[in-house]
């Protein structure tokens, strides 16, 4: 016979850890919403700019201007002379933060930032 205590505590443990995945989920979709609603801010600043302005990123180091408040991955892969299509691009990630896979279609705000990028070969484990 199983313990109507031991019982009470799993069921409470998997409510919990049904409570954290749903968490998790809805904090995925609120800064899918956040990057969103950033890319059309910057895009709205830069449509109301009274003057050009430059704006600044890094790739492996190199300094890059745009005059665009707002630059894709496919944007800055574009940018640097004889970029390796086999690579991939990495947003660096500031402190304790880890670098964030940055694809084609994802987009930045430069308004706030001048981010750093790094260009990364593709990985072959165990070979």
């Amino acid at each position: 016979m199983s313990d109507p205590a031991e019982n009470d505590k799993r069921n409470s443990i998997e409510e919990v850890q049904k409570r954290i995945e749903e968490t998790k989920r809805k904090l995925r979709e609120e800064e899918a919403l956040l990057e969103k609603e950033e890319r059309e801010l910057g895009r709205l600043e830069a449509e109301h700019e009274p003057h050009r302005r430059e704006f600044h990123y890094f790739v492996d180091g190199e300094k890059y201007t745009t005059e665009s408040g707002t630059i894709t991955g496919a944007e800055i892969k574009a940018k640097i002379p004889n970029f390796n299509r086999g690579y991939s691009l990495f947003l660096e990630g500031g402190g304790k933060d880890p670098d964030k896979l940055f694809t084609d279609t994802d987009a930045i705000s430069l308004f706030d930032c001048e981010p750093h990028f790094i260009t990364v070969p593709p990985a072959s484990f165990g070979k």
